[in-house]
């Protein structure tokens, strides 16, 4: 099926999900997009990122002070520095051998810049998941290796990271938070073969995205891609059932998108 007026081409594994994308793309051809996403195209109201709570018990380090951490911190959490290659990584135990890195001291002796492969264990805590905020902001990193210990990534945790262009996602990856790289300079996304929930306007405002590809299930939220304007191409895994509201909502470049064979429902 080919919709002349906005040059998209859509191949679908099965014909009626073809019929359903002309429901979905509408409103890829034309229109201004949203500022941000507190104006967001979608009927679901934007929600500002808060900054989770944690339980976790302290770690037996001496805690670092407040004015020596990095702001993607939450006051209410322990942390504990480690240095790692010169970086002082900031993380919360959240098992007798598990982690979350919270961030890094951003007022050590080095901070991360560049393309940035981060730890898969400090102090001999394993890394399942990058927290909240981590990394909200930072302009100085271009590039991010995430380790495959890595199963989720939290809520704005590269927000606004705007020279952030490449991301390698871990291949155990399940689940990544609303607005996690909103706002960031992602060119491409290929996502690994693992089923992965993802968030809330999670790539929303990406203006030089190019190309996405899913290789498994996913459970996508509402604006996931939404103003995402440079976006031509998306390739879906065929094990794929919905795609919620807005999903591709102000995506005025999207010229090809492979639909998936099991899709049943898509949304505004």
């Amino acid at each position: 099926m080919r919709l002349k007026k906005a040059g998209l081409r859509i191949v679908s594994g099965a014909a009626s999900a073809a019929v359903m994308a002309a429901m979905v793309l509408t409103a890829c051809s034309g229109g201004n997009p949203p500022a941000s996403s507190s104006s967001s195209v979608s009927s679901k109201p934007a929600s500002s990122i808060s900054q989770p709570t944690s339980s976790v018990s302290s770690s037996s380090k001496p805690v670092s002070s407040s004015s020596s951490t990095s702001s993607s911190v939450s006051n209410s959490a322990t942390t504990t520095p480690s240095d790692n290659n010169g970086v002082e990584w900031l993380y919360q135990k959240t098992g007798d051998s598990t982690a979350t890195l919270t961030g890094y001291n951003k007022y050590g002796k080095k901070r991360p810049t560049g393309v940035v492969m981060l730890p898969s264990k400090v102090d001999g805590y394993t890394i399942t998941e990058i927290g909240g905020l981590a990394f909200r902001e930072n302009t100085d990193i271009t590039g991010v290796i995430i380790p495959d210990t890595v199963t989720s990534i939290g809520e704005g945790a590269f927000y606004q990271c705007k020279n952030l262009s490449q991301v390698q996602l871990p291949k155990n990856l399940k689940s990544i938070g609303k607005k996690a790289f909103e706002e960031a300079g992602l060119v491409e996304l290929n996502f690994p073969k693992s089923e992965i929930s993802i968030g809330y306007a999670a790539f929303m405002n990406n203006k030089s995205l190019k190309r996405v590809e899913f290789k498994a299930k996913t459970i996508l939220d509402e604006d996931i891609f939404g103003a995402c304007n440079g976006l031509e191409s998306v390739v879906m895994d065929d094990d794929t059932e919905e795609l919620s509201n807005g999903v591709f909502n102000y995506c005025t470049s999207l010229k090809s998108i492979r639909l998936p064979k099991n899709l049943k429902t898509i949304g505004n």
